[in-house]
């Protein structure tokens, strides 16, 4: 079970006032923090939230003496990645554990997990690679114009910080069945407030706890980006994460393709159509600029188009892009966590 509620502080008294001051109500009520909005206007654009904002997603909230009991008053422990040493609170109620970690006077979080992930030190078991690669192909659909996409790919909305490295790893890890989070991988990556990771930097961080999990890594640099790139991994439920420019003339594109195919029923002409418009955006020089890292998660051979999945929340988990205007768009760097 994953780790899927989360808050972020900028410092420690913050973190520290946020526990002291919450009040708890019953078993059933769930809360919203009053916190900087986790999406941006413009989700291309990573903008810094207030310094002392913090940014959350639904959760529990309970004080401190609503029955929790404290397990380790400080106890420094290696939270899913070995790579990212934190000293850990932890408190347990109502079947979760509350973990209020810090990295050296770094960053503060606190997250609420079920009990065993806590125990496991935020691992969870191991998962045979045949059976993961059972599940893998088991959510992969296929449809009748031909599109083929995977249907399991966990989303982790970046928020309005650019995350965009951390949260694509965050997604690729947690297909593979490795537990990870955004956060500890942006503090693992030296991801700066508005984004600026190395995707190769990072992935060379977390490779020996991928290998450590039983999985693989796999870079592919490419220089024409084709379906055909792609396609093995799409069919054996792999995600590709892509990078390439996020650029605004490539995203009016996918939206209003992606819009389109929703109301189309002849799909030669669909496909005509955005052979066209590809054509003429790939006249326009290649962008340089908005730097972004992103997923593959599908492909339909017959209209020539790839599915891209974005980390921006629900609205962009699969757009559909001609492979054209993908490789347009592309910087040219494939990475993957492999079963």
């Amino acid at each position: 079970m994953a780790a899927d509620r989360f808050f972020e502080f900028n410092t420690v008294p913050e973190c520290k006032a946020f526990m002291e001051g919450v009040r708890y109500v019953n078993d059933s009520a769930v809360h919203t923090a009053n916190a900087a909005s986790t999406r941006s206007a413009n989700p291309s654009h990573g903008r810094a939230s207030p310094r002392h904002a913090c940014s959350a997603r639904n959760v529990r909230t309970i004080s401190t003496s609503a029955g929790l009991t404290p397990i380790a008053a400080t106890t420094p422990t290696a939270l899913g990645s070995t790579h990212a040493r934190r000293t850990t609170r932890r408190w347990d109620w109502n079947g979760h554990s509350l973990l209020l970690s810090v990295k050296d006077g770094d960053s503060v979080a606190l997250q609420v997990v079920p009990l065993e992930f806590a125990a496991a030190g935020g691992r969870t078991g191991l998962t045979k690679a045949a059976g993961l690669r059972q599940r893998l192909q088991a959510d992969v659909a296929r449809e009748a114009n031909g599109d083929v996409y995977l249907t399991q790919i966990p989303m982790v909305n970046q928020g309005p910080k650019g995350y965009c490295v951390p949260a694509t790893f965050e997604r690729a890890l947690r297909t593979m069945g490795i537990e990870s989070d955004m956060y500890l991988l942006a503090a693992i990556g030296g991801t700066r407030m508005g984004g600026g990771t190395s995707v190769e930097a990072l992935m060379a961080a977390v490779r020996s706890e991928v290998y450590q999990r039983g999985r693989r890594t796999k870079d592919i640099p490419v220089k024409d980006l084709r379906i055909r790139e792609v396609k093995r991994y799409l069919d054996d439920g792999i995600p590709v994460m892509w990078t390439m420019d996020s650029v605004d003339d490539y995203n009016h594109l996918a939206d209003a393709n992606t819009d389109v195919r929703r109301k189309t029923t002849d799909w030669q002409a669909y496909a005509a159509s955005i052979a066209a418009a590809a054509e003429t955006l790939r006249r326009k020089p290649k962008p340089e600029t908005k730097h972004h890292l992103c997923m593959i998660v599908g492909y339909n051979e017959q209209t020539d188009e790839l599915a891209v999945s974005d980390s921006w929340g629900p609205k962009f988990e699969r757009r559909w892009v001609p492979t054209k205007v993908a490789a347009w768009a592309s910087q040219g760097g494939l990475f993957l966590i492999l079963p």
